[in-house]
């Protein structure tokens, strides 16, 4: 988050601090699966922990009063991951 003050200046909102952290826990999520699907061993588990948490909050953070809509889809969104992690035998 101290990053994106290099890149976006100082005059940041909530709301584009949310859509950075939303995107950097995906990034941090495919890197998580790369690994997973590269290595015998299981490096990958703080990766989807920190990842999906921070897709998560980010998410959160972005629904939050936005309409009974964007709740359906912020729902969607996180019962797919859901099935993702529990058909992967990754679920925490």
């Amino acid at each position: 988050m101290d990053v994106m003050t290099l890149f976006l200046g100082k005059d940041n909102s909530w709301e584009q601090q949310s859509w950075v952290s939303l995107f950097f826990g995906l990034i941090v999520m495919s890197i998580a699966f790369y690994l997973d699907r590269r290595k015998t061993k299981d490096y990958a588990f703080w990766g989807y922990l920190f990842g999906t948490l921070t897709f998560w909050v980010a998410l959160t953070s972005l629904s939050v009063d936005k309409g009974e809509t964007l709740f359906l889809i912020y729902f969607t969104i996180l019962f797919w991951l859901y099935l993702l992690f529990y058909s992967k035998g990754k679920f925490f």
